[in-house]
């Protein structure tokens, strides 16, 4: 029995290489070899929740919005409590015209981020389309922009 565990941590171990790998590859924008890791990952764990929240945000800037929903979603169905996968998913609905869609995953994501004003301004812009401006959050002198990992649309 101890073998089993130990090739659980020896792939969780691996995952977590491959995962710092990515990182770092989106950082210097080498975005195909890291959606070519993602799906190595994937092959590994297919309910990895970063690899398929990060190739689910490779989805979207690509153009490719159904796959990215789909990997998105999926993402936060093994992990629900990722703010940033619920303004990136939110930011797909936004950009298909799914504003109470769009809506309902970014105030899932302010209840956890209350003062990112990234969040806060796309928050406004999907209440201006549902001409329910009087709803929008008004800046507030306490918000701070802090850039995000992943994603973000503006």
């Amino acid at each position: 029995m101890k073998s089993g565990k130990l090739g659980v941590r020896v792939m969780q171990f691996k995952i977590e290489k491959l995962l710092e790998r990515v990182r770092s590859l989106k950082r210097i924008g080498r975005l195909k070899k890291s959606a070519e890791l993602l799906r190595q990952i994937l092959e590994i764990n297919p309910n990895q929740p970063e690899a398929l929240h990060y190739l689910g945000v490779l989805a979207h800037e690509s153009g490719q919005l159904e796959e990215a929903i789909r990997l998105i979603a999926q993402s936060l169905q093994v992990n629900s409590d990722n703010a940033e996968a619920l303004s990136d998913l939110a930011a797909v609905l936004k950009e298909q015209q799914r504003y109470p869609e769009a809506l309902e995953f970014y105030q899932a994501a302010l209840v956890m981020t209350p003062n990112d004003a990234v969040l806060l301004s796309n928050l406004g812009f999907v209440f201006n389309e549902l001409k329910r401006s009087e709803e929008a959050i008004a800046p507030q002198a306490d918000v701070e922009y802090r850039p995000s990992r992943g994603h973000r649309e503006q």
